[in-house]
């Protein structure tokens, strides 16, 4: 059985360097971290995040061509 990675960093669940268990939030299996950044993001703005704001934070949403 492949481990489960979170949705938004990509972390491995129970991997070697942290034992971290995901979670479903909001219809998505994320780590504790991106669903920490997810409801800062959201206090900041005052409202609703969309989760590909969360996953591409800081950078451009990919469109898929190279």
């Amino acid at each position: 059985m492949e481990p489960r990675q979170c949705q938004c960093c990509g972390i491995i669940e129970r991997g070697k360097l942290l034992s971290e268990a995901l979670t479903e939030y909001r219809g998505y299996l994320i780590c504790s971290f991106c669903i920490g950044s997810w409801q800062d993001m959201e206090r900041e703005k005052g409202g609703e995040v969309k989760f590909l704001r969360l996953k591409w934070r800081g950078g451009k949403i990919p469109s898929g061509r190279r």
